[in-house]
């Protein structure tokens, strides 16, 4: 009898699990194709059905499989996601973040490859089809200009959107292979990072991708020295648990007390393009709220004119703070810093360079809250295991396997 409830158990966990990762792609799908140029007129119906389809998802999951949940489970599902629904009903905008707390409380105990094998997927063949399509003329090439530098959107809707998402995939993937990154997949990065400069002149993504791909080369080099790699791990570990607060609070008090008058903050300005005058700008027009508040941008996506009104705040930690309030912030800052706990404690060097990485990203463009570019806070409830605890546990098996 108990043999027969655990199968049917396992089979409506693998119902709800496959209907999981449907919406999920649908949810990925519709968020990444915003980014770009295809004009997709998601209709009221459509967007109905979805907002029914993420919040029954959830509620299936949590009540078929409430007897696995712990208190610590409860706690991640609701840490991230509350705040998200509470922020969306008090403002009655910012549909986009409840969705993303919605999907992230109903990724608990779901492996979180599955979920990057499938952003991965999506984001290649969107991307792949987006570039031909705007080569082809049947969508807008967007074309830029920065000085002398023509700066292509390849049929997204700004130049740094699509390399952000080159980032992103790329991010992913390094997940997903972890120890058996090869050569030619670390070059193929690096190079993305030069096309991302030469083609785009994205510089925020164009530095993050090289960085990582000299990253990565200095990894793997040091992976077969177990002295010296175990010593670099554990300096690593310190900094990237810390990174992601250490990067918020930089950028948010940089950008507050932004004072045109000082030298070193208007070349800082400079060269991040404006973007600590705007964020001045936002905190003078904005206050910082407990549940965010509904902010007015005028960017350059989707237009090669600039607007004459044009306010946009890029970095995702000012960004956040003042969109989406307090609340939201901090909740999201202890949700990675519980991700980077876990990684520095189970060793996953990959993910940590991933979250370094990713937050320095952040701290100059606006994607580290949205679903069409970003899944590694999916980590917060859903079940990870690093490659080489995956390698280990197999390895046992296989022992045990042959002394039987």
């Amino acid at each position: 009898m108990s043999t027969n409830r655990k199968g049917i158990h396992n089979r409506t966990r693998h119902i709800l699990d496959l209907l999981y990762l449907t919406v999920l792609a649908v949810c990925i799908t519709r968020r990444i194709l915003d980014t770009t140029m295809f004009d997709v007129d998601w209709n009221d119906t459509f967007i109905l059905i979805m907002k029914i389809a993420v919040i029954a998802v959830f509620a299936a999951r949590f009540i078929a499989l409430r007897k696995g949940l712990t208190l610590q489970k409860v706690f991640f599902i609701i840490l991230f996601t509350t705040p998200c629904v509470i922020c969306y009903l008090y403002l009655g905008k910012y549909y986009a973040l409840a969705e993303f707390g919605w999907l992230i409380a109903g990724a608990f105990d779901i492996d979180f490859k599955r979920i990057a094998r499938l952003y991965f997927a999506l984001s290649c063949s969107i991307m792949i089809v987006t570039i031909v399509c705007a080569q082809m003329g049947i969508i807008e090439n967007l074309v830029f200009y920065s000085g002398d530098f023509a700066r292509y959107s390849f049929g997204f809707i700004y130049p740094t959107d699509f390399t952000a998402h080159i980032f992103f995939t790329c991010m992913v993937w390094v997940y997903i292979r972890q120890s058996r990154l090869s050569w030619p997949e670390i070059g193929i990065i690096g190079a993305l990072g030069v096309f991302s400069f030469a083609m785009c002149h994205a510089r925020t993504n164009s530095i993050c991708l090289i960085l990582s791909a000299v990253i990565l080369l200095i990894a793997k080099l040091l992976h077969k020295d177990g002295g010296f790699g175990q010593k670099l791990s554990k300096v690593l570990s310190i900094s990237a648990v810390a990174v992601n607060g250490f990067c918020a609070v930089f950028m948010i008090l940089l950008t507050y007390y932004y004072n045109a008058s000082n030298t070193f903050m208007s070349t800082m300005n400079t060269v991040l393009s404006n973007r600590l005058e705007l964020g001045r700008i936002g905190f003078d027009k904005y206050n910082v709220t407990l549940f965010g508040q509904y902010v007015k941008m005028h960017g350059l996506g989707g237009n090669e004119t600039a607007p004459s009104n044009y306010f946009y705040l890029d970095s995702s930690y000012v960004n956040t703070l003042l969109r989406y309030g307090l609340v939201v912030t901090a909740a999201a800052l202890l949700c990675f810093l519980i991700i980077g706990i876990r990684a520095a404690k189970t060793r996953d060097s990959y993910l940590l360079i991933i979250l370094v990485l990713i937050s320095v990203q952040c701290m100059i463009e606006h994607h580290m809250l949205a679903l069409a570019y970003d899944p590694f806070i999916f980590l917060i409830t859903a079940s990870s295991m690093p490659a080489r605890r995956i390698s280990s546990a197999q390895s046992k098996k296989h022992r045990s396997s042959r002394k039987r």
